[in-house]
């Protein structure tokens, strides 16, 4: 056949798969079949051309039809259903993850993913859970259009009767536009199930409309600046399902909650555990205190009988608690502060609880008489972390040494200590009286229920340890030590309960917010 011909027929037969060579869609068997042919046709056709001849128009269409029928061929093209639909979950990612939510954002997911091709957009708008995360952020618009009631209306329609998970946060600047979209939501608080809410007082208020209709709700975050202006939030105040709850507002007593089923409570800017009074079911609980705190020996002690983990940022307000199933505390302070630990202690004992782990933040201790006491007080830890604290090394060091005349903490197997730079105490590190005890409590397991110490960290030294230091931890390492350094980071094989909950904010919704 002559060239031009041969072009004029590989040309129309092109043509004739414009619908797939010019989009995304995929073929089906017998197009692919037909795409195969005219590739193998264009192949051929190219290579007996050879290099030397110049290419002109013609040719270079002929090569653009060549890549064009690569990528239809493409696997990717007849994935199945199925399998883009969990992918398109999976790009959505997590729901409590609000760094990748900006929904309204028709640049981004989920409106991109029904862009791609046809049969992608189907995928997309019968996936009901990817148009179920409603996030947006209003006070971050200067790279990105200003989220529209419209872009909301279509993203609840495409999301059917899902459950909805929310994350919205006002800007002062753009109160009219938060409230067209907030009453938007307000008409599907039905089926509202993880919600996070970050507004000013003056949208706060209107969160009273939606009492009553919230059957689904499991988990809500609430922050908000300045004061509530009716008094009392009882938006809240009727959700069976509720169990986690995250505060931080001036006055938590403002806003009423089913405290009695609540399970875990993060709240900031608590004033006393008086808030706390009725929530008889929380397992966890997350708190920081008002910074105008002061301790109130009058204040009723409130029990909170299934309480197994807390985090708060001073031990002062303890004196208002009893945990009689206290397994986890991490007492977390925002700034160092001195501390006798005494409240601690006193705690442990009102509550005769069996604390499993113990974490010290930012505090710094005195001398012996603060540590001891509370050692005394806790047989049953098995995990102890010391972080950025202030204390005098050698003592704690001392304490921590089994001996005839001493043996506390006799079922640690987990130890955590974050040494670093010491200003006050700069000579109080010394890694013989480290090694000492690490040895005491290796070669005297076994002795009277004594529990072996089995894993051991020991991060920002000061110095590194001597050959002979490490000569002798090396021994400890082959019976059966785990070490952790600061040249040998792992993952904690023992990490409390707790961890992952309160230690690291950033999971849970107005973290990254509020940081």
């Amino acid at each position: 056949m002559n060239t031009d011909l041969l072009v004029i027929d590989l040309i129309h037969r092109a043509s004739l798969l414009n619908h797939l060579l010019q989009t995304n869609n995929p073929p089906s068997d017998q197009e692919t079949d037909d795409i195969r042919r005219l590739l193998c046709n264009i192949e051929e056709h190219i290579k007996t051309q050879g290099h030397g001849d110049a290419f002109d128009l013609a040719s270079n269409h002929l090569e653009d039809l060549r890549k064009a029928c690569r990528y239809a061929l493409s696997g990717l093209r007849r994935l199945p259903v199925e399998l883009i639909s969990y992918i398109f979950s999976q790009v959505m990612g997590d729901p409590l993850d609000t760094r990748r939510w900006d929904t309204l954002n028709v640049t981004k997911e989920p409106w991109t993913l029904a862009q791609v091709s046809s049969s992608w957009r189907a995928v997309a708008l019968a996936h009901k859970e990817i148009w179920s995360h409603i996030g947006t952020d209003l006070t971050v618009i200067s790279y990105r259009p200003i989220p529209t009631v419209e872009m909301l209306l279509c993203s609840l329609l495409r999301s059917g009767n899902h459950t909805l998970s929310i994350k919205f946060r006002e800007a002062d600047t753009r109160t009219s536009r938060a409230k067209e979209l907030l009453f938007a939501l307000f008409a599907h608080s039905h089926r509202w199930m993880d919600v996070t809410f970050d507004l000013s007082f003056q949208c706060f208020d209107l969160l009273n409309q939606v009492r009553g209709h919230l059957p689904l709700l499991r988990s809500l975050a609430l922050v908000t600046t300045g004061a509530v202006t009716s008094g009392t939030i009882r938006a809240f105040e009727v959700a069976p399902l509720l169990r986690d709850v995250s505060l931080d507002i001036d006055h938590p007593c403002t806003l009423l909650l089913p405290w009695s089923q609540l399970i875990l409570v993060d709240i900031w800017r608590i004033h006393n555990f008086k808030v706390l009074h009725n929530a008889s079911e929380v397992v966890d609980c997350s708190l920081t205190f008002d910074r105008w705190y002061e301790v109130a020996p009058s204040v009723p002690i409130v029990r909170l009988r299934k309480l197994r983990r807390l985090e708060v940022d001073s031990e002062q307000p303890l004196n208002g608690l009893e945990a009689p199933a206290l397994e986890d505390l991490h007492i977390n302070y925002r700034f160092m502060r001195p501390s006798a630990l005494h409240h601690v202690t006193f705690l442990l004992y009102r509550s005769s609880c069996s604390l499993q782990s113990l974490v010290l933040s930012r505090v710094s201790l005195a001398s012996e008489s603060d540590i001891k006491p509370l050692f005394e007080s806790t047989p049953s830890l098995k995990y102890l972390q010391m972080k950025t604290v202030v204390v005098d090394w050698g003592v704690l060091h001392h304490l921590l040494t089994i001996s005839d005349a001493q043996c506390l903490l006799p079922n640690l197997d987990t130890l955590k200590l974050v040494i670093g730079e010491n200003p006050f105490s700069p000579s109080s590190y010394k890694p013989s009286l480290l090694l000492n005890m690490l040895e005491s409590r290796s070669y005297a397991a076994g002795r009277d229920g004594f529990t072996r110490l089995e894993s051991i960290a020991l991060l920002d030294l000061p110095y590194p340890l001597s050959s002979k230091h490490l000569a002798r931890l090396a021994k400890l390492e082959q019976l059966g030590l785990h070490v952790e350094d600061d040249t040998r980071l792992e993952e904690p094989r023992k990490v409390p309960p707790v961890d992952p909950w309160a230690w690291n904010r950033n999971v849970r919704g107005i973290g990254i917010w509020r940081s």
